[in-house]
C-alpha cells in the first residue's frame, strides 16, 4: 500500500508471524473500532482503516519510508503518518487514542457559529440527570441475566469465583511465558483483568453499584490511568459514556430486556450510528 503527503493516514496492522495473546489481539481490535467510529468517513485526505495489507510506502516529497508489517515488534500496531514526516508505529493499543489525537483533531468537523449543533453533548447529558430513575434489585437481575446484552456478556453468571491466571507460551520459548493474564472473580462479576503481555501490562478494574450493575471501567496502561467508561441506566435504556463525555453507546431495551437498538454518538465529530435488533 502506498500513501502520499499530503493525505494522512491512521492504520491499523496485525503481524501475523507474532502469536501473542488473544487479550492482547481483542484490546486491540476493541480501541481500533473506538477510532474508527470517531471518524465520519475516510477520505482521500483521511485514510483511517483496520488491513491485511504487509507493507506500506509513505511519501512526502522526494522523501521516502517503508513499513513492513513481518518485522514489526508486536503482533498488533497502530502506524500514523501526519503527511508532513516519517510515519510512526504506535505499540500498546491503550495509548492508540492519545497517540492519533493530532492526527483526529486536525481533521475534525467544525460546525459554523451559525449553525446549532444536530447533538448536543452537554444538552443530552443534562437530560438524562433530569430523569428520576434508580435501578432496583429486580431491574439489576432482569438485566444481568440477559447474556445478550453485550455488556454484560463477559459476566459468568456466578460460575466462577476467585483468582484465575492462564498463560500462553511460544515455540521460540516454550519454558518462558510471553503472555500472563490474571483475572478476579467474585461470584460470577469480573472485579479486574491484569495482562501482562512482550513487557507490558494492561489493566482494568470495574466498579459495581449495590444490585450488582456496572457503575464504571476504568483502564490503567503500565500502572498508568488512560480512561474510564461511566454506566447510567434508565427503565429500558443503558448509556455507557467516556469520562470526558465526548460521546456515548446507547442500549435500547424491550419490555423482555432484550436488545432492539444500538446507538453511537459522538458529539465532537457529530456523528451517530445505530444498528437495530429483530426477535422472532
Amino acid at each position: 500500500m502506498e500513501i502520499g503527503a499530503p493525505s494522512q493516514a491512521i492504520l491499523f496492522v496485525t503481524n501475523e508471524s507474532d502469536k501473542s495473546t488473544d487479550f492482547a489481539m481483542r484490546l486491540h481490535d476493541q480501541k481500533a473500532n473506538e477510532i474508527i467510529r470517531q471518524v465520519p468517513y475516510s477520505t482521500t485526505k483521511l485514510l483511517v482503516t483496520k488491513t491485511d495489507a504487509q507493507k506500506f510506502t509513505f511519501f512526502v516529497n522526494k522523501r521516502k519510508w517503508t513499513v513492513d508489517v513481518p518485522t514489526l515488534k508486536q503482533r498488533n500496531a497502530m502506524i500514523l503518518f501526519d503527511g508532513q514526516s516519517r510515519p510512526k508505529v504506535i505499540y500498546g493499543s491503550q495509548s492508540y487514542l492519545q497517540a492519533a489525537k493530532p492526527i483526529l483533531t486536525n481533521n475534525k468537523l467544525i460546525s459554523t457559529p451559525q449553525k446549532t449543533l444536530k447533538y448536543d453533548g452537554k444538552l443530552f447529558f443534562d437530560s438524562i440527570a433530569a430523569i428520576p430513575f434508580k435501578p432496583s434489585k429486580q431491574y439489576a437481575k432482569a438485566i444481568i441475566s440477559r447474556s445478550n446484552l453485550p455488556i454484560y456478556s463477559n459476566q459468568k453468571k456466578g460460575r466462577y469465583d476467585g483468582t484465575y491466571i492462564s498463560q500462553t507460551f511460544t515455540g521460540e520459548n516454550p519454558e518462558k511465558p510471553n503472555g500472563i493474564m490474571t483475572i478476579v472473580y467474585q461470584k460470577g462479576k469480573e472485579l479486574s483483568t491484569n495482562n501482562l503481555s512482550n513487557g507490558v501490562n494492561y489493566y482494568t478494574k470495574y466498579f459495581y453499584n449495590k444490585w450488582g450493575l456496572i457503575d464504571s471501567i476504568q483502564q490503567l496502561y503500565n500502572s498508568k490511568w488512560t480512561y474510564s467508561t461511566i454506566y447510567q441506566y434508565l427503565p429500558h435504556t443503558i448509556l455507557i459514556s467516556d469520562a470526558e463525555r465526548q460521546s456515548v453507546s446507547i442500549y435500547h431495551l424491550n419490555n423482555q430486556y432484550q436488545l432492539v437498538r444500538e446507538e453511537s454518538i459522538h458529539f465532537a465529530y457529530q456523528r451517530m450510528n445505530w444498528i437495530d435488533h429483530r426477535y422472532n
